[in-house]
């Protein structure tokens, strides 16, 4: 798996004759996260995020895009998103922009972190294939307003970790740290 847009974009197709509008195509952002609180609301749920905060104390990051699907709203509710591979945060986007903290080619290849972010207008470059090196330069001066909403955003993120911890970490193939893991497990 990637997280350029090749490996995480998939359409979706979505029918209920009478209650949503026929033939219309939506390219607002969206996640699968945002399918279980939208579908939670179309289900009579008022407030499926607050539900299961309050019984579960676990948070749902999925937005409400009930009222763009139904057409009331011009927009989706989802402004941004985070792109993992595993638990790794690979990628942030924003609007139409989007930078990569680290890349990985392909499903074999290796996580290959970045120094600098790679940074991409997905309205320009759907395909994130202006990566040379002067591409970079001139987007990172270009864009570098970014970095002051995407750390707002990724400090709201992180600390959403914190209060509410993940109930089931990322499944990882890597073995690099097995003799440690299972040390502190015994340990326990």
């Amino acid at each position: 798996m990637t997280t350029y847009e090749g490996g995480i974009r998939v359409p979706s197709v979505i029918r209920w004759p009478g209650v949503l509008p026929a033939g219309v195509t939506l390219n607002g952002i969206q996640a699968h996260e945002d399918m279980f609180t939208t579908l939670a609301v179309a289900a009579g749920v008022e407030d499926p995020v607050a539900k299961v905060r309050e019984e579960k104390n676990q948070y749902i990051d999925g937005v409400n895009n009930w009222p763009y699907w139904t057409g009331d709203a011009d927009a989706s509710a989802r402004r941004h998103i985070f792109h993992y591979y595993e638990s790794q945060m690979m990628a942030a986007r924003l609007g139409p922009w989007k930078m990569h903290f680290s890349t990985k080619e392909d499903y074999y290849a290796p996580v290959q972190p970045r120094t600098t972010p790679m940074f991409y207008n997905l309205r320009a470059d759907p395909y994130e294939s202006y990566d040379d090196v002067s591409a970079q330069a001139h987007l990172v001066q270009k864009v570098s307003w970014l970095f002051q909403p995407m750390n707002v955003l990724m400090a709201e993120h992180l600390q959403s970790l914190v209060d509410f911890p993940p109930v089931q970490g990322g499944a990882s193939f890597d073995m690099t740290n097995i003799v440690e893991d299972f040390i502190n497990k015994a340990q326990q």
